[in-house]
């Protein structure tokens, strides 16, 4: 097996704000604004998407879809999708505010990662005003990554593999063999 050379993570939910708690609030709350209430789950299930992404994702699912009609009296469209984007970038940053503890340990690993001369990048579904709060946040608690790109940064969000080696590139690794990616969600897998 190669030297790991690596090791990539995702912020939310990975190093950031367990439980991904943050952009699940602000999911229900910019849809219940817009008159359409969606549960936790449909809230996370297209979780590690750009949000912009995951908001086309929610509005597929048939029962969102429903209930939009039921409320709108119209299916949702691609001006939806751009409104509640609009409405769900303030309204993340509001909640990030209280979301932003680090895991337990993270400074630590990173203090261990590079001592073995281990490189640390970090992703994000995130959007770039919302990935520098995060590593504000994270800054002040004793954690800064060597390199970081978000969703908007790339041409293509996850499930695509276009952050991770947008990072693995910056970084300097010779071989995705040599890298290791963590994520908590199977989008970001």
């Amino acid at each position: 097996m190669s030297r790991i050379q690596t090791v990539l993570f995702d912020w939310a939910g990975t190093i950031i704000d367990w439980g991904s708690v943050a952009p699940v609030f602000a999911f229900r709350a910019v849809f219940e604004r817009f008159a359409v209430a969606i549960s936790e789950a449909e809230a996370r299930g297209p979780m590690g998407k750009s949000k912009r992404e995951h908001i086309q994702s929610i509005f597929a699912m048939p029962a969102v879809q429903e209930r939009f009609v039921a409320g709108k009296g119209r299916p949702s469209t691609e001006a939806d999708v751009d409104v509640l984007y609009e409405n769900f970038i303030p309204t993340q940053l509001d909640v990030l505010a209280t979301c932003s503890t680090l895991l337990p340990g993270v400074p630590a690993l990173a203090d261990t990662l590079r001592s073995r001369g281990i490189r640390i990048g970090t992703s994000t579904g995130y959007s770039t005003e919302l990935d520098q709060f995060n590593r504000r946040a994270a800054a002040a608690q004793g954690f800064v990554p060597d390199a970081g790109v978000c969703a908007s940064d790339v041409r293509r969000g996850r499930p695509a593999p276009d952050m991770l080696w947008t990072l693995a590139l910056e970084l300097g690794t010779t071989s995705v063999l040599e890298s290791i990616a963590l994520d908590d969600t199977p989008m970001g897998i």
